[in-house]
């Protein structure tokens, strides 16, 4: 019988990747970063190391890429719903537009629309 040696290890590699992707937020009065300056590429732009052979995922913003832009949806800040469709009221599904519940023998305002 002849001995050998074995050896066991196990190899773990650490790797980052840094993708940049458009995201769209409503505008409601916060600071916008519209300098002329040429936004960083995505190696240029600081970040906190993680622990090392830990699954992290960090969404940082980009610098020089903040615009305000009309809404892709409605392009004018207004949409019509599709519920009441621009009355500003729909009938109520309990009371059908009585304002009163049928399940009471009087007269009480309905549960579900408050009698509105």
């Amino acid at each position: 019988m002849e001995a050998f040696d074995i050896y066991k290890y196990s190899l773990e590699t650490y790797m980052e990747k840094r993708t940049t992707v458009w995201s769209r937020v409503p505008y409601i009065g916060q600071k916008i970063d519209m300098s002329e300056q040429t936004p960083p590429l995505p190696w240029e732009i600081p970040a906190n190391a993680p622990t090392l052979f830990q699954n992290v995922e960090q969404a940082i913003q980009v610098p020089h890429t903040t615009s305000v832009q009309d809404c892709y949806r409605c392009k004018t800040g207004i949409i019509t719903c599709t519920l009441c469709h621009g009355t500003g009221s729909i009938e109520c599904s309990e009371c059908h537009g009585s304002g009163y519940s049928i399940y009471s023998p009087e007269l009480r305002n309905c549960i579900v629309c408050g009698g509105l």
